[in-house]
């Protein structure tokens, strides 16, 4: 099989993965009590359209948030337009997660050691957040200027940063219900992700021969639990057909 039939194999099955848990979460009761299953719905379609096979040295791995950065990157450049318009569409309620600080890692974590006080807090992540909003601002307004590719894929990269940490309360027990603190962010982010990752799972299928990377876990043998070989001792494990 020759690398650009591989190439669009590997992304066939990156959007059929994602087609999966779409349909899953386009299933989930539309209340607000379920809100945090139809994020999670999204989201692993989303890490089924970013997530590249690193079974290689521990060296060469890229990290999750480098393998967002990228996948944004290649969904502005092929963007025609959907993306945008749905960034525009969504505007206040991405600009509302933003402001969100228990939806911010600096919130939790003090990771460069600069924050000394409440006041150097507030005032540092008032500085991010007005360059957030600024950087969607010019995404949406000024696309017609050089640089609309980057100044997209930031705003992704500013927004998805903000969604990976209410994902993290979901997955580790910390959203649990509609009595949790910090339900407005599950809500907002659920309906973010129910009009990006449709977006995003399009764009690859309307550009199959893009290098969106290897798809992570290939389909191994022949039928559901095969006592076939590991992957990395054959040179082509994948079967012909499905996610």
């Amino acid at each position: 099989m020759s690398t650009d039939e591989t190439r669009r194999g590997d992304n066939k099955r990156r959007a059929a993965r994602m087609n999966v848990w779409i349909d899953l979460a386009r299933k989930t009761s539309d209340d607000d009590d379920c809100a945090h299953v139809r994020f999670v719905f999204y989201w692993i379609a989303y890490e089924a359209a970013y997530k590249v096979d690193d079974s290689g040295p521990s060296s060469s791995r890229a990290s999750e948030a480098q393998q967002r950065r990228s996948f944004h990157r290649n969904i502005a450049r092929n963007d025609r337009g959907r993306l945008r318009e749905t960034l525009r569409g969504h505007r206040e309620r991405v600009a509302k997660v933003l402001e969100l600080r228990q939806a911010h890692r600096s919130f939790w974590r003090n990771e460069d050691g600069r924050v000394e006080s409440a006041e150097d807090w507030e005032r540092i992540f008032g500085e991010w957040t007005r360059e957030a909003k600024e950087t969607l601002r010019r995404a949406i307004e000024d696309w017609r200027l050089g640089g609309a590719n980057e100044r997209t894929a930031n705003s992704l990269n500013d927004l998805f940063s903000n969604l990976a940490v209410v994902r993290h309360q979901i997955v580790h027990g910390g959203s649990a219900g509609s009595h949790s603190r910090g339900r407005t962010q599950v809500r907002l982010g659920a309906q973010l992700l129910h009009a990006l990752i449709p977006c995003f799972r399009d764009s690859i299928e309307s550009n199959l021969d893009e290098d969106w990377g290897q798809p992570p876990f290939p389909r191994v043998g022949t039928g559901p639990d095969d006592e076939c070989p590991p992957p990395w001792l054959t040179p082509n494990p994948t079967d012909a057909g499905g996610p």
